[in-house]
């Protein structure tokens, strides 16, 4: 029968083997990781795209925010902004919308962000087409 001095070398070189074995399959899991988004994620955005849209219709003030602005009253595209920054910036996500000549960009930082895979769609808004694009801030 082995002693409990060799049993206790026993165990703590297989420890020491079961964490060797472990550490390694930790370094090797970002090499097999897929970079690309999956196809859940892709539907995530159009969801999150059309959810926003449908707020923007539903909620009082972002309705008549987004009906000035489409219509191009003076000081619309700052008051837009500002009620659509939060929402956008807690989503994590850019959005741009875009009617004739009228542009914005929520969160105010996304102007400066070049879209990677946006998804995009469009409304009518006061009769005109906003284009909505969003993308991954």
């Amino acid at each position: 029968m082995p002693s409990a001095r060799a049993k206790g070398a026993i165990l703590s070189t297989e420890a020491l083997l079961s964490l060797l074995a472990a550490a390694s399959l930790l370094m090797l899991l970002p090499l097999t990781s897929n970079p690309r988004p999956s196809e859940y994620s892709r539907l995530y955005e159009y969801q999150a795209l059309q959810d926003v849209l449908e707020v923007m219709a539903k909620d009082k003030g972002l309705r008549e925010a987004s009906e000035q602005w489409a219509a191009g009253a003076p000081g619309a595209n700052e008051t837009l902004q500002r009620k659509l920054d939060p929402i956008m910036a807690g989503l994590g996500f850019c959005l741009r919308l875009e009617a004739d000549e009228t542009s914005l960009n929520s969160p105010a930082g996304c102007e400066n962000s070049q879209p990677r895979d946006p998804v995009s769609t469009f409304r009518a808004i006061q009769l005109r087409r906003v284009n909505a694009t969003l993308w991954k801030g």
